[in-house]
């Protein structure tokens, strides 16, 4: 998604600070009094522009959404299949705009996996935590089909696999050239992530039993991906404080098809950070 696109749908390029080589968009606080700030990490073949929906929807803090490293504007910065090199670019984010005010994080699918290790890395700097079905196949109790199964050398094609597999045949069929092209630019990025999921353990059960800020998993009733729900449970289980929530019909991307109950459960995850 170029920068005129994320525009029109609600999220602008960020003039304010930003780490070098990260595409970072945003929208200012819809409250002048609400100095808190939500901060968005997008998924595998994602990117940030795609939480203009819910970005709109978030009623008062500031919203700010950024391309991951490998993707779409952050293509500059190289594809890292290490965990603490992700960690390490979102907490680069939360340094340079949170500005100590607080910081809720949300995270879809692969970027939960970051958002939750970055919390974990650095207790403090995250307030309050949602993931949307981050992918955990090393905390499931029974193996995952594709946990420790090698990855295809050309990332093109696993880019066109992994499209026709999580939206549908016929919308890749339906992109255009350039866009098809703009995708498999992607697939380093894609490949780097798949291999942190299948062979990585970016955080154990022990390590959850620490974390220090209030942790919402959401899942969607319509999710076919009945793992992400299993190690959901088990985190949940695991953590001091978490909550499970659900959206009904939703599918995988929900921050596109259902961001009004998104947004909701972002603002009730920043009010029960800031109770007593």
């Amino acid at each position: 998604m170029n920068d005129a696109h994320s525009a029109q749908r609600g999220l602008s390029p960020w003039t304010g600070p930003r780490p070098p080589g990260l595409a970072v968009y945003g929208r200012e606080a819809s409250k002048s009094d609400d100095h808190g700030v939500v901060i968005c990490v997008h998924g595998s073949l994602d990117r940030g522009g795609s939480f203009a929906r819910v970005a709109r929807r978030v009623d008062g803090p500031a919203v700010i959404a950024y391309d991951r490293r490998g993707y779409q504007g952050s293509r500059s910065l190289d594809a890292s299949s290490e965990i603490s090199t992700h960690v390490g670019d979102l907490l680069d984010v939360v340094a340079e705009i949170s500005d100590g005010s607080h910081v809720t994080v949300l995270g879809h699918s692969f970027g939960g996996v970051v958002s939750l290790a970055a919390a974990l890395s650095a207790p403090g700097s995250i307030d309050a935590l949602v993931l949307y079905e981050p992918p955990m196949p090393w905390l499931a109790t029974t193996p995952h089909p594709h946990r420790g199964v090698p990855l295809p050398d050309d990332p093109g094609a696993e880019v066109e696999r992994f499209f026709r597999h999580m939206v549908s045949d016929s919308a890749w069929e339906r992109l255009s050239d350039a866009d098809r092209a703009d995708r498999i630019a992607d697939g380093p990025a894609l490949v780097a992530d798949m291999q942190v999921v299948r062979f990585g353990t970016p955080f154990s059960i022990e390590q959850l039993e620490s974390l220090k800020v209030p942790l919402t998993i959401a899942v969607g009733t319509s999710t076919t991906m009945s793992h992400h729900v299993e190690t959901a449970e088990r985190v949940l289980a695991a953590v001091p404080d978490g909550r499970l929530s659900t959206i009904e019909g939703a599918g995988h991307g929900a921050h596109l098809t259902a961001p009004d109950r998104l947004a909701d459960i972002v603002m009730a995850a920043r009010h029960t950070a800031d109770a007593p």
